[in-house]
């Protein structure tokens, strides 16, 4: 399980968005690390570790080969739970009605 609050974790869920988006979610399509670290705003070796974090077991959000990064199918799903928890409810409140509203 990961922790969100987990500064490695956190650096390596940012790091996988940048890739997501560098990539346009494209499959098989690799990106580079020195690409994304300017927008991380971090060190080379802060990258290099929230890339191997990003890519170790269990995650392995991201493929990582030298200095090139692709995003695997793992990745686009924690992306897409991020997005699904992160979302307002577009649900109306319990106890309203459309009567309560004009109100």
């Amino acid at each position: 399980m990961t922790d969100a609050s987990n500064p490695a974790d956190s650096l390596a869920r940012r790091l996988v968005a940048e890739v997501a988006v560098l990539a346009r979610l494209q499959p098989n399509r690799w990106v580079m690390l020195g690409d994304i670290m300017p927008k991380l705003g971090v060190s080379w070796e802060e990258a290099e570790a929230a890339a191997q974090f990003a890519a170790a077991k269990p995650r392995e959000w991201i493929e990582h080969n030298t200095h090139s990064l692709m995003l695997r199918q793992a990745g686009r799903d924690m992306l897409q739970e991020a997005q699904s928890t992160t979302e307002p409810s577009t649900a109306p409140r319990a106890g309203t009605t459309a009567s309560s509203k004009t109100k």
